[in-house]
Parts: C-alpha cells; sequence; structure tokens
C-alpha cells in the first residue's frame, strides 16, 4: 500500500481544509452564532416536529459549529433537532461526520444502521457513509460512496479530498490526481498541492517497480513533470525530474535545472558532479572527464564522481588507471557494487581472469539481482579454466533475461 508519511500529509490538508470550509460551502454570514444547547429533549415530553426551515438552520448552524471545531456543541445540538425531525436524512450524516470528527466511531456505526434503506442522493449522508468506510478500511466501498457525495453541485470539497485519500490508499494514484483536478475548480491551491502529490506518488512507484528497466522511464518522467508543472517551487520534485531527465538521456532538458538545483557553491562539488553527469548523456566525453575529475580533486572520496569517471576510462581503454582509481574504495567496508564490478571488467580486459573473479563474486554478493554480473562472471570463468560453473551461470543468465 502507500507510504505513511504520503497518507499523512493528505490528513494534514484535510485538517486545515476542515477549519476553513464546512462540508458543503461557507456557513451563510447572516446566519446568527446563538450559544446552542447540548441537552436531549426531555423524557416524556414529545418533540415537536421541526419544519424544514427550522432543520436548515439547524444544519446551517451545525456546520458553523463543526467549522470553528466545537463539536460536542454541534453533537448535543444535531442529536436535539433529530428528536424533531428523525427521518431528516441531511441532519443525520451530519451527524454522523461530527461523531467520526470527535472520533466516536462506535456511535457512528450505530447510526449508519438507521440508514441501510436511505437513498444515494444526499450527499452529506453519502460523505459520512464514504468516510466511515474508509476508516473501518473498506476502501471500495468508500470510494463508491465518495463519488456520489463529490457530485454535490455546494462545494463538494470535503468529499473530493476524500475521495483522493481512498484512491490513494487503493495505490490509484493517477485517478487520485484526476479527483484532484476536480477539486481546482473549487480550491486551486489545494486542488494542486493534492495533484502534485499523487504524480509525484505515481512516478516514484513507476521508478520502485521498473528496476533497471529503461522504458518505464518516460512514464516516470511524464508524473514528475506534471507534479511540477502544479508546484513548481517545489525543489525535491525539481531533482526527480532532473535524476529521471539524466537517465532518460535527456541532456537539453537536464542542463537548464543546474543553475536551480546545484548552484555553485564555494567547497561544494555537486555542481561539478552533476555537470559531469549531463555531459556524459550529452556525449561530451571529454567535458565529463574534467567535470568528474575536478570533482574528485576537490573530495578525494566521493565514490559515486569516482565510478562515472571510472566507466569513461574504461571505455577508452585505461584499465590500469581505472583500477588505480577504484582500489582505496574497494578496500572499504560497505563498498558499491559497481566499484567491484568496474574492477572486474578493468581485470577481465587487460588478461587477468583470477583478479577480474574475485570483484565479480564481490560485485555478486552486493547485487545478487544485477544479472549483468552472471554474465561477465561466466565468461571469466570459462577462460580461466572453470568451464562447467561457468556454463551454468551463463545458462542461468539467459534463463533469466529470457
Amino acid at each position: 500500500m502507500t507510504s505513511a508519511p504520503m497518507l499523512q500529509a493528505i490528513n494534514v490538508l484535510l485538517l486545515s481544509l476542515l477549519t476553513t470550509f464546512t462540508a458543503y460551502g461557507p456557513t451563510n454570514p447572516s446566519t446568527p452564532h446563538l450559544k446552542l444547547m447540548a441537552a436531549e429533549p426531555r423524557p416524556g415530553k414529545p418533540a415537536h416536529p421541526l419544519s424544514p426551515c427550522k432543520a436548515g438552520d439547524t444544519a446551517a448552524e451545525a456546520r458553523s459549529l463543526r467549522k470553528s471545531g466545537r463539536l460536542e456543541e454541534a453533537i448535543g445540538q444535531l442529536k436535539a433537532a433529530r428528536g424533531g425531525a428523525p427521518q431528516d436524512l441531511e441532519l443525520l450524516g451530519l451527524l454522523g461526520l461530527c461523531l467520526l470528527d470527535a472520533g466516536r466511531q462506535n456511535e457512528a456505526l450505530v447510526l449508519l444502521g438507521e440508514t441501510h434503506d436511505a437513498p444515494r442522493d444526499i450527499h452529506v449522508l453519502e460523505l459520512f457513509r464514504g468516510r466511515l468506510a474508509f476508516e473501518q478500511g473498506d476502501t471500495a466501498t468508500a470510494i463508491a460512496h465518495l463519488e456520489t457525495a463529490a457530485e454535490s453541485p455546494k462545494r463538494p470539497v470535503e468529499a473530493l479530498v476524500n475521495l483522493v485519500r481512498a484512491h490513494a490508499q487503493e495505490e490509484s494514484f493517477v485517478r487520485a490526481a484526476t479527483v484532484a483536478e476536480q477539486l481546482e475548480s473549487w480550491q486551486e491551491a489545494l486542488g494542486k498541492r493534492l495533484g502534485a502529490q499523487m504524480a509525484e506518488a505515481a512516478g516514484d512507484r513507476i521508478m520502485q517497480r521498473a528496476g533497471r528497466n529503461v522504458e518505464a522511464l518516460p512514464r516516470a518522467l511524464e508524473k514528475f513533470e506534471a507534479a511540477l508543472a502544479k508546484d513548481p517551487t517545489n525543489d525535491l520534485l525539481a531533482r526527480k525530474v532532473y535524476d529521471t531527465l539524466v537517465l532518460n538521456h535527456r541532456s537539453t532538458s537536464a542542463f537548464p535545472l543546474l543553475d536551480r538545483l546545484f548552484p555553485e557553491v564555494e567547497g561544494s562539488t555537486e555542481r561539478d558532479f552533476q555537470t559531469g553527469r549531463c555531459r556524459v548523456i550529452a556525449g561530451d566525453m571529454k567535458g565529463a572527464e574534467e567535470a568528474f575529475r575536478k570533482a574528485l580533486a576537490a573530495s578525494p572520496n566521493r565514490s559515486d564522481a569516482a565510478i562515472e569517471l571510472a566507466r569513461i576510462l574504461l571505455s577508452g581503454g585505461h584499465t590500469d588507471e581505472v583500477v588505480q582509481l577504484l582500489s582505496p574504495f574497494a578496500q572499504r567496508g560497505g563498498s558499491h557494487s559497481d566499484v567491484q564490478m568496474l574492477l572486474g571488467l578493468a581485470y577481465e580486459r587487460s588478461g587477468h581472469y583470477a583478479e577480474a573473479e574475485t570483484f565479480f563474486r564481490r560485485a555478486r554478493k552486493l547485487s545478487p539481482q544485477q544479472m549483468d554480473i552472471l554474465y561477465h562472471l561466466g565468461r571469466v570463468l570459462i577462460r580461466a579454466g572453470k568451464a562447467e560453473e561457468g556454463r551454468k551461470l551463463l545458462s542461468e543468465f539467459q534463463k533469466a533475461t529470457g
């Protein structure tokens, strides 16, 4: 399921929303803010039926109380009013929402029992049903009710926000983003913020599932760019766009983000490193080499810069320099599998098969799912006279890669 921090962020937005708007729009400014009694009708005396006008006033005042956080007063007023209008489904739905806001879920469940035969066109009632189903963990039922609630012509903001939450819980981030777009017509800033979160989540999920599958990268980039369009000042989103552009070899689009994300700061090597990354995908290997060397000169322990420089050196046949560059990193605890892999390739290409075997085995231990390591280890074993094991590994590689 989706990450807890993301749902927490959406919930914070919902709480912020409820302090600004009622479920169905701002309360009528002409409605007087009376001190409302929370008492139930006295026992033994039948409640007087409320006229539709008074029931409407009660609902409006309860929304105002809910908006201001005075939930117990709202609950008391609604319970008293329902004594005179037990069939008023709008009052029932509003009472249910206040009970959920107050954390009184058991009472809300009892109240739900009165709605079995109720029609589906009472939007506040559908909102109550949807929220309760969501809190009970039944997101499919929640979505069905919330979709009906969101059809309300009277500012269905709360229904739309909860619908975004429900789709996010199901990891239906594209649908959640679509709902957020609907929300923009009522609350533009809130809709864009939620839409950005959902688009970002969709991109994250694509990246997580893609692994090393580069074919999925354009779809992830599309989601991140859509998120950034809705939240253009978000540098964390801009960084995801940049990284995905680099992985997609889109140097023309990546270069403009360098100044924004990696300003030239004295003592920092990040600008040089990222410049090197961009120059690699632009095909400027000489410029990339210069940038990585500059980053390493200022920060000799930057393994990522050393790895990228080693790739360039290896492609140029400079195997001895690769060994000299990466050997200090390979001796450190927790060494990156790419360090071991590149050393294995350098030794293999220079004909030192025993050393190559050692580093390929270390790389495989660090990254057992990386199939190209299996391929190179199998080849080296055959060349080192261990043909049976080598062929077995190559067979495993062929089965895994199709």
